[in-house]
């Protein structure tokens, strides 16, 4: 098993099978997730994660958190690096604004449920959730928590509910900055908990995450916002996108053959 050399002098190097539990840890996996996708029982996760501790001289698991993404983000550590301008998003736990304990459980399911489905767009980081719950953030202290885990965007919401409505309210927001960038609310009539739960986290999910979602379009706009190095190829570029917002089998060979010229 191949040893990968870590950025902290006077630790040891993380083994591949350490490697691969810190990237999953990352990407917002539980022990069982890891487990089961590495083949390990879920005890053995807790003793890597505790020999990872040791050699990145870390305490605790937000502080663990902290390394991975600032190591994936520069590529050391033998992690692989994040597609570049990848964002990082750290989703804080939906606060609960009743005071029933049923509804503190749903709160904290439907962040995690989130969360974890967030995390499998290969491209889109998610600082896990256990991280995340074990900051204790009050919302004043979002930004600054958030760009301390190395994200670049935090998602926070409040949940109010009675005996025959859930309000959920979701923010999007820059975490360099505190400036929120989308917001929306939902309103569902009370059902099956299990139903309620998985249609707020579709909801949620495709509003974020789609194609046409908050973290596309604020990319599109950054990218609008930049001048571009040669206008023949941003030409063909916004043609290619043209093309391909047809849907067609013609559209999609134009579009390709738009965004090679636009490349070459």
């Amino acid at each position: 098993m191949g040893r990968i050399a870590t950025s902290s002098p006077g630790h040891g190097a993380l083994f591949d099978r350490e490697r691969a539990v810190a990237e999953k840890f990352a990407a917002g996996l539980t022990y069982r997730e890891i487990g089961e996708a590495l083949f390990i029982a879920p005890s053995t996760v807790r003793t890597h994660l505790a020999s990872i501790y040791d050699k990145l001289g870390v305490r605790n698991k937000v502080a663990l958190a902290s390394h991975i993404n600032r190591a994936i983000s520069a590529g050391t550590d033998g992690l692989s690096p994040w597609p570049d301008g990848s964002p990082v998003l750290a989703i804080f736990p939906i606060e609960c604004l009743n005071s029933e304990e049923r509804w503190r459980r749903f709160a904290d399911g439907l962040s995690s449920d989130i969360t974890i489905d967030l995390a499998r767009y290969a491209d889109l980081p998610v600082i896990a959730f256990h991280t995340m719950k074990s900051l204790g953030s009050k919302p004043a202290d979002f930004p600054a928590d958030g760009k301390a885990l190395g994200a670049t965007y935090i998602v926070s919401g409040q949940l109010r509910a009675d005996e025959r409505r859930v309000r959920l309210s979701i923010e999007l927001a820059d975490a360099g900055n505190g400036v929120s960038l989308w917001s929306e609310r939902y309103n569902r009539q009370v059902e099956d908990i299990f139903t309620l739960q998985d249609s707020l986290t579709e909801s949620v999910i495709n509003v974020i995450a789609g194609s046409y979602g908050a973290l596309a379009t604020v990319g599109r706009n950054a990218i609008r916002r930049k001048p571009p190095a040669s206008l023949r190829a941003y030409d063909c570029y916004l043609l290619g996108v043209e093309q391909q917002d047809t849907f067609s089998r013609a559209g999609t060979a134009e579009a390709i053959r738009l965004f090679s010229r636009a490349g070459a």
